[in-house]
């Protein structure tokens, strides 16, 4: 058996060290459980190809919404209006004169 562990699956080093211990030709089991193996790793590859499909969907509609967002802070400046720097800084003077 090429899982050795007993563990439910193979990793690459179970799998080279039971497929070197291979002798004599391939019995319909052995055929059967690389099958297998072979359909479950088919299964796994599938789900990441997916998985990264929609991570690369995400980040794009991410990018865009950045580019939306980007755009609309630009155009704050003209919208809303700021205190300047020295009007803070009186602001702020008036405050610790309050406090004290």
């Amino acid at each position: 058996t090429l899982d050795v562990d007993g563990g439910g699956t193979i990793d690459l080093e179970e799998m080279v060290v039971g497929i070197s211990k291979l002798r004599g030709d391939a019995r319909r089991s052995d055929i059967v459980g690389v099958s297998l193996v072979v359909r479950s790793i088919q299964a796994d590859l599938r789900d990441l190809k997916n998985s990264v499909v929609d991570l690369q969907q995400a980040c794009a509609d991410n990018r865009h919404g950045l580019k939306r967002l980007d755009t609309v802070v630009k155009q704050l400046p003209s919208v809303v209006s700021l205190p300047s720097a020295h009007e803070l800084a009186d602001a702020d003077a008036g405050f610790e004169t309050q406090v004290v």
